[in-house]
C-alpha cells in the first residue's frame, strides 16, 4: 500500500461521520457551500485512474471518505469538469469526454463509454497545465500570449458558436490556468503568484480582472485543482503533499494553506470535478435593460474614398436609421431592432465602423457602412445601458466605450461604471476583442455622457460626466484601461462638454462656462493648459447657449453653438477662432447639431431632427475669410 493509501485510510478512520458540515467559525469566512464530499480523481504513472473522495472541502481538514480505483490503460492528459465529466487527450491529440456518475462510467450512444469532441489537441500533453474548466463546463486554453475559449454543446453534439475564440491577450507570462467558479480563473506566474481573473460568460466583461493577493502568501509550484466555489487545492512540488486552500475575491485575500494528504507526487494529473463546491454571492451583472426613449444626437460615418456622409440616428421609436446622401439623393435605410444610441463611425480597410447599444438586450453592436443595409457586423455583448463611443487607432484596431452598472450591491444600490472593450487585431483580420473591463474612480456615479478623441500619436482622451455634474477625465493608450487623470477643470457643468482634435496633435475641450461657451486645450506633455477661454467675440453674438458640435476639418477645428445669430459657428485660426457666423437662423433641438468634413474638404452643418433634416456646407475658407453656409433639407 502507498504512503498516499496508508494516509487516506488513517484519515478515514479518524473522519467516519464526524466532518460533514462547516463550522459556525468557518461560516462567515468562507461563503462556499459543497457536497459532502468533493471528487478527485488522479491518473498515475502506471495508466491507473484513481477516485478519492475528500469530506471537508468547506474546513480544509484531513478528512478522506473513500478511494477507489475507477480506469485502466489511461494516458496522454486527464483533467475534470462539471458534474463528474472527465476529459482525456490521447497520445494521438484526440479530446474524449467521459461522465462518472458515482457508481460507473455514462455509456454513450456509440456504445462507448467516452465520445470524441475533437482533434489536434496534443500540444496539452507537454503543456499540462495550459487547459482547464470551470463550473460552467466552459473549457480554456493557454496558446502563447492569448487566452482562449471553448464550449461543447452536449445536446446538438457539436462545439458551441464562438468556441475557439480569444477573449484576452497578455498572457504569455503566465505557465498554468486552473478553472474554479464560472469564469474564474487563476493563473500562475513565473514566481508561482496566482492572478485572479472572472469573466461573465453572457456579457463578455472581466468582472474581476488580474487581482493579486497582496501578501502573496500562498505560491503553490506543482499542480493546481479546483472544486469550485473558490476552493483550491495544489501538490506541492518538493513535498507530494496535498495542500487546500480557498479565495476571497475582492478582499483579496488567500486563506493559511492546510495539508490534507501525502504521497500524491508522482501522479501524472491530479483534478477535480468543478461543480462539487460553489459559491453564490460574487457579484454579477445587473438584469435590467435600457429603454428607447427620445431621439438621440445624430452620428456620422465618413468611409474613406467616398463623398457621401452618412448620417446615422436613433429615432424616437429606437429605431436605427441611415440616411445617405449618394448619386441618387438622400436615401434612408434601417436596421432591425430598437436601439438606445449610436457612435460615431470610425474609418478604415474602405468602410466606416460604428457602435450601437440594443434596447431589447443592451448589447453593443457594430454596423458597417457603405452597405445597402446596416447589417449586425459582431456582437460585442455588454449588457449597457446608453450610448456607446468608438475610436480607431492608427494601426486599424477598434476600442468601444459604453456605461453601465458595476454590478455589486442590491440594483438600487448599483452605481453606473464606464466600460471599455479593445479589438485584438485590425479588423480586416480578425474581430476578436478582449473582454469588456471597467474603468473610472470606484466610487463614482457616470451617467454614461462621454466625449472621445483618439489622436494620430496612439492615444485617446475621454472625458466622461459624472452624476453630480462634474466630468472626468481619462487617457486611454491601447493594451490598457483609460487611465483617470483627475477632474476636468471648472467644477460642475450644466451642459455637456465636446471634446475635438485641434488638427494637429491636441484636443480642444468646448463647454458653457457661466454665460460663455469656452474652451480648454490638451497637450499630451503638459495636460489641460491654462483656464478656461472665451471662444471668439462668444459675448458680441450672445453665443450663451450650449455648445452643439465640434469636430477637425482640413486640419482645423470647427464648433457651432446657439446664440442670435440661431446656429452659430467659428473655425481656427492657428491658436485663436474666426468671428461667430451664422449657419442657419433656426436652431431647432440643439442636440440634434453635427459638424463633419463633407467631400473631405468642405465644412458641414448638420441640424434637426428625423424628417426635418438640413444640411449647410461652406467651402473651407482661408484664414481670415469668414465662412459662408448655404443648405437645405435633405429628408
Amino acid at each position: 500500500m502507498s504512503t498516499k493509501l496508508r494516509s487516506l485510510c488513517l484519515a478515514v478512520a479518524l473522519a467516519a461521520g464526524t466532518i460533514t458540515a462547516l463550522t459556525a467559525e468557518n461560516a462567515a469566512a468562507l461563503p462556499a457551500t459543497c457536497k459532502p464530499t468533493v471528487r478527485i480523481f488522479t491518473m498515475q504513472a502506471d495508466g491507473d485512474l484513481w477516485l478519492y473522495d475528500h469530506a471537508d472541502p468547506v474546513n480544509g481538514s484531513f478528512a478522506w471518505a473513500g478511494a477507489k480505483q475507477v480506469g485502466w490503460g489511461w494516458g496522454g492528459k486527464t483533467f475534470a469538469g462539471a458534474d463528474g465529466r472527465v476529459y482525456n487527450i490521447t497520445t494521438s491529440g484526440e479530446l474524449r469526454r467521459l461522465r462518472y456518475n458515482g457508481s460507473g462510467w455514462d455509456t454513450y450512444p456509440n456504445g462507448l463509454q467516452y465520445e470524441t469532441i475533437g482533434w489536434g489537441w496534443q500540444r496539452y500533453l507537454t503543456e499540462r497545465d495550459k487547459i482547464t474548466t470551470d463550473a460552467e463546463g466552459s473549457l480554456y486554453t493557454l496558446e502563447g500570449d492569448r487566452l482562449r475559449w471553448w464550449m461543447f454543446n452536449e445536446q446538438s453534439g457539436q462545439w458551441s458558436g464562438g468556441s475557439g475564440r480569444t477573449i484576452d491577450v497578455g498572457w504569455s507570462r503566465f505557465h498554468s490556468i486552473t478553472g474554479s467558479a464560472p469564469g474564474a480563473l487563476q493563473a500562475r506566474d513565473a514566481q508561482n503568484v496566482l492572478h485572479r481573473f472572472r469573466f461573465d460568460r453572457t456579457t463578455e466583461r472581466a468582472m474581476i480582472y488580474d487581482e493579486v493577493d497582496a501578501s502573496a502568501d500562498w505560491r503553490p509550484g506543482g499542480q493546481i485543482l479546483s472544486p469550485g466555489g473558490d476552493i483550491y487545492y495544489s501538490v506541492r512540488a518538493d513535498t507530494g503533499d496535498l495542500v487546500w486552500n480557498y479565495y476571497l475575491e475582492h478582499v483579496p485575500t488567500w486563506n493559511a494553506e492546510k495539508v490534507v494528504g501525502h504521497g500524491w507526487g508522482t501522479d501524472l494529473d491530479v483534478t477535480a470535478s468543478t461543480t462539487d463546491c460553489e459559491v453564490t454571492d460574487l457579484p454579477m451583472p445587473n438584469t435590467s435593460r435600457p429603454a428607447p426613449g427620445a431621439e438621440g444626437p445624430a452620428s456620422i460615418a465618413l468611409p474613406p474614398g467616398i463623398d457621401d456622409a452618412h448620417v446615422l440616428g436613433v429615432d424616437t421609436t429606437g429605431g436605427l436609421y441611415d440616411l445617405n446622401g449618394g448619386e441618387r439623393g438622400w436615401t434612408t435605410t434601417k436596421a432591425t431592432g430598437q436601439y438606445v444610441g449610436v457612435s460615431d463611425g470610425v474609418a478604415g480597410d474602405g468602410i466606416a465602423t460604428l457602435a450601437s447599444t440594443s434596447a431589447s438586450t443592451g448589447d453593443v453592436t457594430l454596423h458597417r457602412v457603405p452597405t445597402d443595409r446596416l447589417p449586425h457586423v459582431a456582437s460585442l455583448a455588454g449588457r449597457m445601458e446608453g450610448k456607446p463611443e468608438i475610436s480607431r487607432r492608427g494601426d486599424g484596431t477598434i476600442s468601444v466605450y459604453a456605461a453601465g452598472d458595476r454590478g455589486d450591491g442590491t440594483p438600487q444600490q448599483r452605481l453606473r461604471k464606464l466600460y471599455v472593450r479593445e479589438q485584438i487585431l485590425g479588423y480586416s483580420q480578425s474581430p476578436e476583442f478582449r473582454p469588456w473591463r471597467d474603468f473610472g474612480h470606484y466610487t463614482t456615479d457616470y451617467t454614461g455622457e462621454m466625449s472621445v478623441v483618439s489622436r494620430v500619436t496612439g492615444w485617446t482622451l475621454i472625458v466622461a460626466r459624472t452624476s453630480t455634474g462634474e466630468y472626468d477625465v481619462f487617457k486611454h493608450v491601447q493594451g490598457t484601461v483609460p487611465a483617470l487623470l483627475g477632474r476636468l477643470p471648472g467644477g460642475r457643468f450644466p451642459s455637456r462638454v465636446v471634446l475635438s482634435g485641434d488638427g494637429a496633435y491636441g484636443v480642444y475641450a468646448f463647454a458653457r462656462v457661466g454665460d460663455s461657451l469656452s474652451y480648454l486645450h490638451y497637450d499630451e506633455d503638459s495636460g489641460f493648459e491654462g483656464q478656461w477661454r472665451p471662444v471668439a467675440d462668444a459675448a458680441a453674438k450672445h453665443v450663451t447657449g450650449d455648445v452643439l458640435s465640434a469636430g477637425e476639418v482640413e486640419g482645423r477645428t470647427v464648433v457651432t453653438a446657439t446664440g442670435d445669430c440661431g446656429v452659430c459657428a467659428t473655425i481656427t485660426i492657428g491658436e485663436n477662432f474666426q468671428a461667430w457666423q451664422q449657419v442657419a437662423p433656426d436652431a431647432g433641438p440643439a442636440a440634434l447639431v453635427r459638424v463633419f468634413p463633407v467631400k473631405g474638404t468642405e465644412i458641414g452643418v448638420l441640424t434637426g431632427p428625423v424628417g426635418a433634416r438640413r444640411l449647410y456646407t461652406a467651402p473651407s475658407p482661408p484664414w481670415n475669410t469668414p465662412m459662408e453656409f448655404t443648405g437645405g433639407p435633405i429628408g
